[in-house]
Formats: structure tokens, sequence, C-alpha cells
């Protein structure tokens, strides 16, 4: 693991997608968004979801099918951001007014295709959930065709297993608010748009604390703050009053992507996330973790107090997929999400 912590902060890293770029460039493109009506309503209408985590569940040829042309700038940038089809400079032109396609361009939300150099894509995707924007990874090229993923590569907030999590955490005040696991920082963010006083968002991979601060820029949340290291590394001696995190859970014997493996029984992660806050006192935190095979919850604990644990309710039913992604997570191998919190 990672021992260098960083504070994310206005620091741009070459070899990443996404540039940090000017307060007045994210102001530009996030105002575009809501006047094209860019939000999750106006998302789930055009697809016929009930929500946007329901996407990825989708089929390849119904997540795609769209006229050659938009018809409008929401079913341009659907197509752009979300589907990840490539645009003509034209097509551009005749959507994006001026000082937004040099914003865009100028934070890297737009490449020119090095393959075809008529036409643009985005390297990430982007796509609003609930009040916010959220951009993560790309899971396949342009052309449709599949995408290797890297090890650290940033778990989609639109997955249906962020939306079981972002469900179960509760929405009361709170004074500050640590995000563990956070990959694109939603539940931070999120926290910090509705009810926390502050939050703060940690992932081990630089990638995924770079993805985290371009989508508190774009969001214009000044209360959240993105680090990288290992848990509770970069927040040693602070206290707070919630903790929650979204750990890696896939039993691994090997090094693989870091999103999911949790060691060779998949709860090595949840057990360093759970064993942290409970020498902490005046904390409320919550753990999103899994339960394989349906074992008891002290499984999953280990030697913790488990007088201090009790669950929080399961997250049930099917978890719609995108058969060809690279977070494809076999539900079969990963048992039934589970929520516990510790007093």
């Amino acid at each position: 693991m990672l021992d260098t912590v960083f504070l994310i902060k206005g620091v741009n890293f070459p070899m990443l997608p996404l540039r940090l770029g000017s307060s007045d460039q994210f102001a530009t493109v996030r105002e575009f968004f809501g006047q094209a009506g860019y939000c999750e309503q106006a998302v789930c209408k055009r697809l016929g979801l009930g929500g946007v985590h329901e996407y990825l569940g989708l089929s390849e040829t119904s997540s795609s099918t769209a006229p050659a042309e938009a018809s409008d700038a929401l079913e341009f940038l659907l197509r752009l951001f979300l589907v990840g089809n490539p645009a003509s400079h034209d097509l551009l032109d005749g959507f994006l007014p001026k000082a937004v396609r040099e914003s865009m361009e100028s934070l890297e939300l737009l490449r020119t295709d090095s393959a075809h150099p008529e036409q643009c894509y985005s390297p990430v995707v982007l796509y609003p959930v609930q009040c916010l924007y959220i951009a993560s990874d790309r899971w396949k090229n342009p052309d449709g065709s599949s995408l290797p993923a890297g090890n650290d590569f940033v778990f989609p907030g639109i997955h249906p297993l962020t939306h079981d999590f972002l469900e179960l955490l509760p929405q009361s005040p709170c004074d500050k608010f640590l995000d563990l696991c956070s990959g694109t920082a939603i539940a931070a963010l999120l926290a910090s748009k509705r009810y926390a006083r502050r939050s703060w968002a940690v992932d081990i991979t630089v990638r995924a604390a770079h993805f985290g601060e371009f989508n508190r820029l774009l969001n214009q949340l000044s209360n959240s703050t993105m680090m990288q290291g290992n848990l509770y590394g970069p927040v040693n001696g602070n206290r707070f009053d919630r903790i929650v995190a979204h750990p890696p859970y896939v039993p691994a014997m090997e090094p693989g992507a870091i999103y999911a493996d949790g060691g060779e029984d998949g709860e090595l992660i949840t057990r360093a996330v759970v064993q942290g806050p409970l020498s902490r006192p005046n904390c409320d935190p919550q753990v999103l973790s899994s339960a394989p095979g349906q074992r008891p919850i002290s499984a999953n604990l280990g030697a913790l107090a488990l007088s201090n644990v009790r669950r929080l309710p399961d997250c049930r039913g099917p978890v719609p997929r995108h058969d060809k992604s690279p977070f494809h997570l076999n539900r079969s191998n990963l048992g039934n999400c589970r929520a516990i919190r510790v007093p």
C-alpha cells in the first residue's frame, strides 16, 4: 500500500485525465449543464430509467441507440459524456458555445481523437447524480470496444452498489464527515452539499483523489477536502462525528483492481476501517461491507468488540450491470451487501 500522503488541492498530475483549471472554467461548464437540463431527473426521463444507477443495466444496444444527430443539447451531452460517443467538430460547434467548448478543452473534458482527427471525445464519463455532477473512468473506447482498466480504475458513481451505499447513509446534520475508500468522493460531496458542515474524502490512489478534487471543483464545494493515502493516515489526529466507507471486498489472492480487492478473505480493508473508529470517542461511523456466503457479521469483524456493533438494513435485489465493463462484479461471488454501524 502507498505511504505517501497528498493533500489534493489544485495539483495537476500530467499522466492523469482531467485538468484542475480555473473557477471560471468550472463555472462555465457547470452553468451550461444546468441550462441544457443535464440533471438526473431529465436524464432518467429521456432514457426511461427510474434512477441514473439503472443505466449500467441497459444492454449495449439499448444504451447507445440514438439518432445520427442529437435533437437537443441534453441528448448531445448524454451521447458525449454518458454513452461515450465521439462527436464531430461541426456537431460540437453546433451545440457548444465557444466559451463552453474552450472551457471543456482546457479542463480536458474534450480531446481530439488521434485516430480520427475530425472527431472529439471525452476521456471520462460525466453524469448527474442527485444534486451533483460526477466524473469517473470510462469503461469503453469511443468506438465501443472494451477499454482495459488499470489497477487504479475509478469506480463509477452510478453503479447500483454505489447507489445502495448512498441510500443507507443517514441524512441528519453532522459537523465533520469522513469518507474512506472514497473513489469519486461522491459520498463526501453529497454530505457537504446537504448536511455536513465539512467533509473529507480519502482514497489510497492518486487517480481517485484527483477525480475527487475535479468533482469538488466542478460542484463548487469549498467545504470538502480531498486527500490521498491509506485509510486514516492522512487525517490522523482528527476526530469525526460521522465516518463512512464503501471498502473493496472481493477476495483476491494477488493484487489486482484496487477498488475491488479486499485481501485473501475479502475483508482486509473492512477490518481496518472498523478497527480505527472503535478507539475514537465521539464517532458515529457507518461502514458498508459484504457478507460473502451469508456468514454472520462476527465473521466479518474478527476479534472486534461485537457488543459495539449493530446491523443496518441489507441491500437486496439484483445488481444491473454492464457485462463488458471492467467493474463487472459477480454477485454470486460476493454475497449480499451489508452495512454495519459502529456507535
